[in-house]
């Protein structure tokens, strides 16, 4: 955000059908999209929030929510038929996603401070569904393979959680802190 506006410069990349939407003041939003068919919704109130997304491939959608001061998200979605729905809430919490290859789902809440989640989605199919309340808490999840499912719910301050899946329909349930 420069003097008091949005960075809007990668709008001239959007491919036929492509929709970005940014409802924010004092906060960073920078949207890639190539591709067809996907949606971005970022609404950021607070100060200091960034948020940074790149689509490509067709029929992604990103729900990007930021409330608080000096969150950032980093959104990259690759192939088709991706969902991500991020929620932070607080000061200072970083999630970043990935996801490359077809119908990976993600919900990732974050509620506190100085949280952190790191999520990677490859191959097609994968869920993961985290949410963290508290304060510097970690989660780390690697989904390497199809049909794969993450449920995470972290409640506390100084927890972490690291969960890597590589193959065909795992399930992983975890509760720390709770």
């Amino acid at each position: 955000m420069a003097n008091g506006r949005s960075d809007l410069s990668s709008f001239n990349e959007l491919s036929y059908d492509e929709f970005a939407h940014i409802n924010n003041s004092g906060n960073y939003s920078q949207i890639s999209q190539n591709g067809h068919d996907s949606e971005i919704y970022i609404d950021q109130s607070g100060e200091g929030n960034i948020a940074i997304t790149h689509q490509s491939g067709q029929e992604h959608e990103l729900n990007l929510q930021q409330i608080g001061e000096d969150n950032i998200a980093l959104v990259h979605q690759r192939g088709s038929d991706h969902y991500a729905d991020i929620y932070q809430d607080g000061y200072d919490n970083i999630t970043s996603l990935s996801q490359v290859g077809n119908d990976h789902m993600a919900e990732l809440h974050q509620e506190g401070d100085f949280n952190q989640m790191h999520i990677t989605q490859h191959g097609y199919g994968n869920q993961i569904d985290a949410h963290q309340n508290g304060s510097y808490n970690t989660i780390d999840v690697s989904q390497h393979g199809h049909d794969n499912r993450v449920a995470i719910m972290q409640v506390g301050s100084g927890l972490s959680v690291d969960v890597e899946q590589r193959g065909n329909n795992l399930n992983a349930y975890v509760t720390n802190g709770i």
